[in-house]
């Protein structure tokens, strides 16, 4: 309860102006505070199933199974008219969603509907649930990749792709996003009613049970995350694009205040051929000028240059002066400019050498200046 009233307070009134989980704005306090709090969901859905296993020692099935039906269908009552009004304070609905009624299904909903789940469950016995609960937790993943990759606010996907998805569906004035899916939280509350009897017997027998117990899982969790062979699709991807974003920042900042041509190339034609990374990148436009390269001999040995000329053209291909010499171990220098008024920084020349080898030119350096 303290993890989760941290994840509210830090939610609903840090002054903080970016996603704790965004890669590109977070600090790691801030990151901790929210990744800590994903042990609240699944203890609170893990205990509830637990709770109903050490019911079941008091209750016959007939019994437990009305009652956990009961509970079920009233938790989801409470998650559709009372939590999802207190979570927008909005009764005739949201501009955002076309002024439609938010019913945000969350840990609540994913509580009552597993628990009407194990209402029937429940008449297999403990052991059963246990392994059921197991297989789903262990194995639910195998669907990721046939699965629809989806989030609460898209409604293209099918009813039935909110089993194992976030995915957002549209009932007459009424928008439901179902941000916990069923299958999984499902499969935490059967494992907590079949391993309900860890919590019985002596305080003390039940600690170290728990404790033993709880860190060979946390431990086994932080293994598999590490290994990278585990994850979820949904964070995948949002670090993707975070990174993707990052990258493109970084380029629209970068490539147009320093020369961003690349790839140099001489062929056997003369031809020098090259690629402008910001065009590329699409942070800047073809350059009005076009492109300038000086050529030169180059003395390997004393560093002195004999200029050969002068070529221009308006694509990243330029070809040579003429008198290129092809002899082997000869060396050339050829400055290369992009002339534009906007982008001040490409006049400053990218440098390159070239070395002749037996059958081809062979690239052997760069000067690039700020």
């Amino acid at each position: 309860m303290v993890l989760m009233a941290l994840d509210h307070v830090r939610d609903y009134f840090t002054v903080a102006r970016c996603n704790p989980m965004d890669l590109s704005c977070t600090e790691p306090a801030l990151f901790l505070t929210r990744w800590i709090t994903h042990f609240c969901a699944p203890v609170f859905v893990f205990l509830a199933g637990a709770s109903a296993g050490l019911m079941s020692g008091r209750k016959s099935p007939a019994a437990l199974g009305r009652f956990l039906l009961a509970r079920g269908a009233w938790l989801i009552i409470v998650e559709w008219f009372v939590m999802s009004t207190a979570f927008t304070f909005s009764l005739h609905g949201l501009p955002q969603l076309g002024g439609r009624v938010l019913i945000a299904l969350q840990v609540i909903w994913a509580i009552g509907a597993s628990l009407i789940v194990l209402a029937g469950v429940q008449f297999a016995g403990k052991r059963p649930a246990l392994l059921i609960g197991a297989a789903i937790l262990l194995a639910h993943n195998l669907l990721d990749p046939i699965w629809p990759v989806t989030n609460p606010f898209d409604t293209s996907a099918p009813l039935w792709a909110g089993l194992h998805s976030q995915i957002g569906h549209v009932v007459g004035p009424y928008y439901v996003a179902a941000i916990y899916p069923l299958l999984p939280w499902t499969g935490v509350l059967l494992l907590g009613y079949g391993a309900s009897p860890l919590f019985e017997g002596s305080a003390d027998a039940r600690r170290r049970r728990l404790l033993r117990w709880g860190l060979v899982l946390t431990l086994g969790f932080v293994a598999l995350r590490l290994s990278g062979a585990y994850g979820d699709p949904n964070a995948e991807r949002y670090i993707a694009d975070t990174l993707i974003k990052r990258r493109d920042k970084v380029s629209a900042a970068y490539l147009p205040t320093v020369n961003p041509l690349v790839g140099f190339a001489l062929g056997e034609d003369g031809a020098l051929t090259f690629e402008n990374a910001a065009i590329k990148a699409d942070t800047a436009a073809p350059p009005s000028g076009g492109y300038t390269a000086r050529w030169a001999t180059f003395d390997n040995a004393t560093g002195t240059t004999q200029p050969l000329g002068e070529t221009s053209a308006p694509q990243t291909t330029l070809a040579s002066p003429p008198g290129l010499a092809r002899t082997t171990g000869t060396f050339v220098q050829v400055a290369v400019t992009a002339l534009d008024q906007r982008y001040p920084s490409w006049g400053a020349p990218v440098t390159v050498h070239f070395k002749r080898q037996p059958q081809n030119w062979k690239l052997v350096g760069i000067e690039r200046l700020p």
